[in-house]
Formats: C-alpha cells, structure tokens, sequence
C-alpha cells in the first residue's frame, strides 16, 4: 500500500509544480506581450522590467524572443541577455496546435543544449493591410522542474519508508506481546497433557 500511496502523492505534486512552472511561464509571455504592445507602432517594442532577473544572465535557461514570422515583412529581432546571439526555436514553425487560449508550447534544447519548454504567441503588428506577424516567445528551464520534483520525491521516500519501519515495529509489538496470553494458555495445556498439572 505504501508504495502505491507514494507512486499517487509523486504524481499528483509533479502534476501541481508543472501546472505552476507552465502558469509562471503564461504570466511572463503576458507580461512581454503587453509590453511589446504599449507605445508600438507596426513594430513591437522592447519589454521593459519583467520581474526575472534571470533574463540578464547568460544561459540562465529563461528566455524571451520577438521575431517577425514573415521573413518578406521586415522586422527585427528581439532578444533577452540571457539568449545572447542564439535563437529559439518556434513552435508556430513546428505547426504545433494552439492552446485554448491561443498559446503553443514546445520542450526543446536552448543555446547550451539545455532542456528549456517554450511558449509563444503570435501577434501581427501595424495595420490590416501592411501589419507584420510576430512570434513572441518565452522559454523557461525544465532542470528547475526536475530539480524540485526530485527533491521532493526524495523526501517523499524517506517519510514513507519511516512509516514502513514504524509500521514493521508495531507489527512485532502486537505478535510478540498481544498474544503472549495464547502462548500462556497453550504452556498450561501442556502441562495438563504431561500431567504436571
């Protein structure tokens, strides 16, 4: 039973730390598509204070990205420090279906082959008639989410094997002391049959 209680806790909190990380991404491609938006004319602008200070350190593994999508448009590329002279991959280009809320989502490899899961939006900039389509993108590290679900599966484990051992124990206590009267009542019925009593 033990194992099986643990195999459904480590699931249900695996699910519940990638429902966040997935949501902290949403929230970030929000942010920055909003930020993009404010002040921008048929190009989007830069985002400004995104509250992760990750996106200014070298291959931190959060990312985020503007491009155009039609190359014929024009545009220029946008990209946080933490990118550098790389690119993310695109799941628009990858024809991965949107969301319900009209989001793709993509588990790739970043710029040091890091394992980093994407969400983009596209979002088309100027007027209907010379209006330019961009990606914007954000990119978060999928090593944060193992590292906080195996952290917490290991916990998990040793709390559960403590209550095997104290399970165990008390198994023990109950044969060996709940039925020392039986092993009384079979001594006397021996002695019956010897006849010493």
């Amino acid at each position: 039973i033990l194992p099986l209680a643990g195999l459904i806790i480590y699931s249900l909190y695996r699910q519940e730390v990638e429902a966040n990380f997935n949501e902290r991404l949403r929230q970030l491609l929000t942010i920055i598509h909003a930020d993009s938006i404010d002040g921008a004319g048929s190009q989007p602008a830069p985002p400004g204070q995104l509250g992760e200070p990750l996106f200014s350190i070298a291959h931190s593994g959060w990312y985020w990205q503007i491009r155009p999508v039609d190359a014929a448009g024009g545009g220029r590329l946008q990209v946080s420090a933490s990118l550098g002279a790389a690119m993310l991959p695109s799941p628009f280009e990858k024809r991965v279906a949107p969301d319900e809320h009209g989001m793709r989502w993509l588990d790739a490899r970043g710029p040091v082959n890091e394992p980093i899961r994407i969400a983009e939006t596209i979002f088309e900039f100027g007027d209907e008639m010379s209006g330019v389509r961009y990606s914007i993108e954000v990119a978060g590290p999928l090593d944060w989410l193992d590292a906080r679900v195996s952290g917490y599966r290991m916990m998990l484990a040793g709390a559960l094997a403590l209550a095997g051992l104290c399970l165990v124990a008390m198994s023990v206590f109950q044969v060996r002391f709940g039925l020392r009267p039986l092993h009384a009542i079979e001594r006397g019925l021996a002695a019956i049959r010897s006849g010493q009593a």
